[in-house]
C-alpha cells in the first residue's frame, strides 16, 4: 500500500473544518524545521493519535503494521531537511496546529 502526506491547513484548532479523512494535528511555531515536524508526526503515527474516520484512520488508530509503514514512507517522502518553515506565521495567544492528512491519493 501506498499512502501520501500533505498539510491541509495550519490553523487554530477551532478553524479546522475537515474531519473525516485520517489525519494528525501537530502544534507548531514559526521557524519549527521540517525535521523536527516530520518527527512529530512520526509520533503521533506511533501513539496511534490519529483523528477521522475512514479505512486509513482506522487502520493507523488500530495499529496496523502496513498501514503504519505506509504513512511513515509518506512522512519521510514529504518531510525532509533542516529548513525553517512557517516564517511568515502570525503570533497567536492560541496554540497553531499544522493538519496532515493521510491518503491513497
Amino acid at each position: 500500500m501506498k499512502l501520501y502526506s500533505y498539510c491541509a491547513a495550519t490553523c487554530l484548532y477551532k478553524d479546522w473544518v475537515w474531519d473525516h479523512k485520517a489525519h494528525v494535528q501537530i502544534p507548531v511555531y514559526r521557524g519549527i524545521t521540517a525535521t523536527e515536524l516530520r518527527k512529530e508526526i512520526i509520533s503521533k503515527l506511533s501513539q496511534g493519535a490519529i483523528e477521522g474516520n475512514d479505512d486509513i484512520a482506522v487502520k493507523l488508530q488500530n495499529h496496523d503494521k502496513a498501514t503504519y509503514r505506509a504513512a511513515v514512507a509518506a512522512v519521510n517522502r514529504a518531510q525532509k531537511g533542516k529548513q525553517k518553515l512557517l516564517m511568515d506565521l502570525p503570533e497567536y495567544d492560541e496554540t497553531v496546529y499544522s493538519f496532515f492528512i493521510f491518503s491513497k491519493d
